[in-house]
């Protein structure tokens, strides 16, 4: 009985479980523990880009419209296109070749990280705001540099925007073509007030 700690690799890391003493009528912390950790590798075999035998990397080099998937990766796929609609488009699971033209092509394990300050010297420029080549307008999460939606017009991008601020009662920013804030509406939650 008692806690269980148990550390193993899987994902590309090494993952740790910690399970406390269970309670009257519960598994021994080990026996979940085992569990836990069948669920983790289980969780690696069937979502893992990295493993060219996993599901996702089965499901991608399929080339029928309509395949079969697991419920787990069904789940995935759906936890992955809410949190793109919930963060508008900040959180976005179909970035894979950007990742890996990113440099992001295989898996990380074994690998030691750098400390913070030398991997931010080594990360590339932030690159400024510029006009859109194609003429068109985005609606854009602040800190991101990726369009959640694009549109013809400034009204419409400018629409978008607004209806997205209300639902996640924050600031709305309105630019100009050549990038100048034109104007601010707040809808709650956005930064402390400053001057002017």
């Amino acid at each position: 009985m008692g806690e269980h700690d148990l550390t193993f690799q899987a994902m590309g890391s090494h993952v740790r479980l910690l399970v406390g003493e269970p309670g009257p009528g519960m598994v021994p912390a080990a026996t979940a523990a085992k569990g836990a950790r069948r669920f983790v590798e289980d969780f690696d075999a069937t979502l893992s880009r990295f493993r060219p035998d996993s599901e996702l990397s089965r499901l991608n080099a399929d080339e029928r419209e309509r395949v079969p998937a697991s419920e787990l990766l069904r789940r995935a796929v759906e936890a992955g296109i809410f949190a793109a609609e919930r963060s508008g488009g900040l959180v976005d699971p179909t970035l894979v070749d950007e990742i890996e033209g990113a440099g992001y092509v295989s898996s990380r394990a074994g690998i030691a990280g750098l400390p913070l300050s030398e991997a931010l010297a080594g990360a590339p420029p932030r690159r400024p705001a510029q006009p859109r080549p194609d003429g068109r307008w985005a609606r854009q999460r602040n800190g991101t540099s990726r369009a959640a939606s694009l549109h013809d017009t400034q009204a419409e991008a400018e629409e978008a925007a607004r209806a997205q601020a209300k639902r996640m009662k924050t600031e709305l920013v309105i630019k100009g073509r050549d990038g100048q804030i034109q104007r601010r509406d707040s809808y709650g939650g956005d930064p402390a007030r400053r001057p002017g």
